[in-house]
């Protein structure tokens, strides 16, 4: 017998269903899907590249304003203590500013505050 997942009528191998587990991911990426719990879902890389569009200085850095400014971006309410506490939890060097090698540090903050779900491939 061939494993596999049965829906009105229609079979679908186990292999399958993976590929087209993964196709539908990335149209659901590349189409700025938002789950059904409301949380928009995107890559660490979709967000990396979501956030540099807040550098308005084009320093390469993501300031505590710029950072407030993608909250208030996402319809977020208390952007200041929100940007405030990201930046404190994302700048390991306390500069001041979130570096290109610090953003990894807000992929936990994002989904937890930005209304975010990082997906992994």
């Amino acid at each position: 017998m061939i494993q596999g997942f049965y829906s009105t009528n229609l079979l679908i191998q186990v292999s399958d269903y993976y590929k087209l587990n993964y196709i539908l991911l990335s149209m659901a990426i590349k189409s700025k899907c938002v789950a059904s719990d409301g949380k928009r879902v995107m890559t660490t890389e979709e967000l990396k590249k979501w956030l540099k569009k807040f550098d308005t200085d084009k320093d390469g850095r993501i300031s505590k304003e710029e950072l407030r400014q993608a909250i208030r971006s996402t319809g977020g309410r208390f952007a200041t203590f929100k940007s405030r506490r990201g930046l404190r939890s994302a700048d390991v060097n306390q500069d001041g500013y979130i570096g290109e090698e610090e953003l990894d540090n807000l992929v936990e903050f994002a989904q937890k505050y930005l209304g975010v779900r990082i997906i992994h491939f």
